[in-house]
């Protein structure tokens, strides 16, 4: 067995270690009403998370990829793995929002800002609303980060 062959199925068990933790670090810092601990600086924590996940992804895919895996496979695998959760909490961000909407009712200016931006969160596109609703990503904020996750692996 070469040494290609014997790392080509290698985990990064230190890396993914570290990944939790980043990740783990962004949670507390966006949940900091529910936890106890908020750490300083959790901005620093995603740059962690993508940095390592490159690296990762890198090492899972770039054998499969130059061995003749096509564009829209490798594109379908990173869909199925992050799409479901990102409906998810697109779901739990709409469901406040549509209750308020329908609790103040009436045309305004938010509301039709609210719907031009469903159809680009469906598809995780930034919303052309984003003046009005002041969030690029309106129903799930942390999306920006899938947005671009999406964008590098489009370009790797």
């Amino acid at each position: 067995m070469t040494a290609e062959q014997r790392t080509a199925g290698r985990r990064y068990e230190t890396l993914d270690g570290l990944r939790g933790i980043a990740a783990l670090a962004v949670v507390l810092h966006h949940g900091g009403r529910w936890f106890i601990i908020k750490p300083y600086h959790a901005e620093s924590a995603v740059d962690l998370f993508f940095l390592l996940s490159g690296f990762v992804i890198a090492a899972a895919y770039e054998r499969r990829l130059s061995d003749g895996m096509k564009f829209w496979q490798f594109m379908a695998i990173r869909a199925i793995r992050l799409y479901p959760l990102y409906l998810v909490g697109l779901m739990i961000g709409l469901i406040p929002l549509v209750i308020s909407m329908f609790m103040h009712a009436g045309v305004t200016e938010f509301n039709l800002a609210f719907w031009k931006a469903v159809p680009f969160s469906i598809f995780m596109l930034p919303s052309p609303s984003f003046g009005i609703i002041g969030q690029t990503f309106p129903f799930d904020p942390p999306a920006w980060s899938l947005f671009f996750e999406i964008c590098i692996n489009i370009v790797f």
